[in-house]
């Protein structure tokens, strides 16, 4: 639940409150309301979640090297396991049947797997590969890993601590030598609200300082502590050439990725969340413009699904039934009430899987476009004329041609 620790402010714009607490922030810009009777730090009323989960991306590229394949090694560490799609089995048909044969076959090369014939992640052949971490090695338990998140907001003068479950941690990797870290994360506290998710979003996708002064959070389970700078180097220790670490916090302050990442600063994310209909403002107008502003990827109103006309005009509330999304370079989101099944229990499934999937094939178009630009501009190492110059020629050639058949 969203609070502030440090005094009684207002955790949404970090306005000073003074006993005793108002039911609503005073500051005009703001209006959200408090619960009552809460003697200890300032606890929010409106948009408590009823389902929800975070994905956080990281996209990047690994190179070509003429030694250890960094996939093989994924694939023989034990860190990792390998995902395995069968034709045979009904859930990862379900999972799978939304796109043309040619975009499975593209996704899901398992799927069109002799049984028994592949072994795990040493074929060079399939164009993706999908692996989970094995989440004992974070101290995980059959729920996940629970983490406590704190951080401190130096501009609004506002600390806050977050119980957070870590579900799953998943690797894609692709033929072109791009790869997508994926973090699903979750509020673990019973009475969590948007503004707490949002509020995680926006410091647990840092991976750099994003500005003069800025504190980067930092994370802790158990009596192990350390920061998203540590986390990203354990789970992608693979790509490297030094021994993989016990753990996050065996990572020293300052270590850089073994891969390239497409940001320095942040990683991508991809939100659902499913919001109490019962708990949000009476003020209509209010509540929306609270959802505008806590969100941390922009709401984009050609892509949100609004209530006819004729039913906000008889129905007052029927503004609840409206699918706040919105889609940049930075991620995507999905907001909605539970005024009805569909909204409570599948559209945060379907939005996770199916547009997941699309979502990450149309991040991966774009970062292998960056990527091969990249490879091209470095005319100096294209033209040498030396052994490894035509070597590099040839990769770019045939990268260029997987892109242009498979992707």
């Amino acid at each position: 639940m969203t609070s502030a620790t440090a005094s009684r402010q207002c955790p949404v714009c970090g306005f000073e409150l003074r006993d005793p607490l108002p039911a609503v922030c005073p500051r005009p810009s703001c209006g959200v309301e408090f619960l009552p009777g809460v003697s200890g730090p300032v606890r929010l009323r409106p948009f408590r979640l009823v389902n929800h989960y975070a994905l956080f991306v990281l996209p990047f590229s690994f190179p070509e090297t003429d030694g250890a394949d960094p996939v093989r090694r994924v694939a023989e560490s034990g860190r990792w396991r390998q995902r395995v799609f069968s034709a045979t089995d009904p859930a990862d048909v379900d999972r799978t049947e939304y796109f043309l044969p040619y975009i499975r076959r593209f996704l899901f090369p398992t799927l069109y797997e002799v049984p028994g014939t592949a072994t795990k992640g040493t074929d060079s052949t399939p164009t993706c590969r999908h692996f989970e971490l094995d989440l004992a090695r974070l101290g995980g338990g059959p729920k996940g890993v629970e983490l406590t998140l704190r951080c401190h907001d130096s501009r609004k003068k506002v600390s806050f601590q977050h119980a957070l479950r870590l579900t799953q941690v998943e690797l894609v990797l692709f033929t072109f030598r791009v790869g997508f870290l994926v973090l699903r994360v979750e509020c673990a506290d019973a009475g969590a609200t948007f503004f707490d998710q949002m509020n995680v979003v926006a410091y647990l996708r840092t991976i750099a300082p994003l500005y003069r002064g800025f504190e980067m959070p930092e994370l802790s389970t158990g009596s192990a502590r350390f920061g998203v700078p540590q986390l990203l180097p354990f789970l992608l220790a693979e790509f490297g050439g030094a021994l993989l670490p016990s753990g996050p916090e065996a990572v020293p302050a300052g270590t850089s990725l073994p891969v390239k990442p497409i940001y320095d600063d942040r990683m991508m994310v991809y939100t659902f969340s499913c919001l109490d209909k019962d708990a949000c403002l009476a003020d209509a107008p209010r509540c929306q413009a609270l959802l505008h502003r806590a969100t941390v990827v922009n709401f984009d109103k050609a892509a949100s699904t609004l209530p006819e006309r004729e039913q906000i005009g008889k129905e007052p509330n029927a503004w609840l039934r409206t699918r706040w999304q919105g889609f940049s370079k930075d991620g995507g989101t999905l907001v909605v009430f539970n005024t009805d099944a569909y909204h409570e229990r599948y559209a945060g499934v379907y939005h996770g899987t199916y547009y997941f999937d699309v979502f990450l094939l149309a991040a991966l178009q774009r970062v292998t476009l960056l990527t091969l630009f990249e490879r091209l501009a470095d005319t100096q190492a294209l033209t040498r004329g030396s052994g490894a110059s035509r070597r590099l020629m040839r990769r770019v050639r045939r990268d260029l041609l997987l892109f242009k058949n498979q992707c």
